[in-house]
């Protein structure tokens, strides 16, 4: 047999009117969920997730426990670009999108993977930007435990106090470096089907450096995942 010599496939006009059709439901979701093992998707490979995310924190208890609206849809999509390389593109805090582009240098086929990812995101009132690291391992061509830690950065606009500073004072100047967030992840890929899984997920937010002239100021969150991700152009075939 010959060798096969060219670029890798890129993805179909089906694969981009995934990510189109991600953007139209932004304003739907909270891109809040890791959702994804340390392995990128195969060259033109589509993979689509959906599920429910639910935050809770110490705010909780002033409104006499959680309620519907610690609750939030999750949306994504994961294109592979290149054999070692893809791209996520998620519905974010409301009308907004968050991207991350994933790396990971081993070989799919083995059963441990390590990924570094690069990403960020805007909604109306809000910026971000973010770095990580993702491992997994497949104990089962069925089942894969993963980690992740991340650092987002936020920048918070149009956040004015409802009231005027005591006499004699005045609020503190934005310092401009943001709101900084460590993520902690870790969570199960199951696979139900052969062209869909599940994962599980949990995840602790930890707050870091807070601009005290944006008017907002992270607290530690509790953050659990439940959803399923489809292949939409073809046999899961990530393992």
């Amino acid at each position: 047999m010959k060798p096969r010599f060219g670029l890798p496939r890129l993805p179909s006009l089906a694969s981009l009117a995934s990510l189109i059709g991600v953007a139209g439901l932004a304003s739907s979701g909270c891109g809040l969920a890791l959702a994804q093992t340390a392995k990128t998707e195969p060259p033109g490979h589509v993979h689509l997730t959906a599920g429910v995310v639910r935050v809770t924190n110490k705010n909780d208890a002033e409104r006499h426990g959680p309620n519907i609206s610690n609750y939030a849809p999750e949306l994504s999509v994961r294109v592979g670009l290149a054999e070692h390389f893809d791209l996520g593109v998620s519905t974010w805090t409301g009308p907004g999108l968050r991207s991350d582009l994933k790396w990971s240098p081993l070989d799919r086929k083995r059963p441990f993977a390590i990924a570094a990812r690069l990403g960020g995101g805007a909604s109306e009132k809000t910026k971000m930007a973010m770095g990580g690291l993702i491992a997994s391992y497949d104990l089962a061509d069925w089942f894969t435990p993963y980690g992740g830690v991340t650092f987002g950065n936020y920048w918070f606009y149009g956040r004015e106090p409802s009231e005027p500073p005591p006499v004699g004072t005045r609020y503190a100047d934005r310092k401009g470096y943001g709101d900084g967030l460590v993520q902690l992840a870790v969570g199960l890929q199951i696979k139900t089907a052969p062209g869909g899984t599940m994962h599980l997920e949990y995840q602790r937010w930890i707050p870091a450096q807070n601009d005290p002239g944006d008017f907002f100021k992270f607290v530690a969150n509790d953050v659990v995942f439940v959803g399923l991700s489809f292949c939409l152009n073809g046999p899961c075939n990530w393992l």
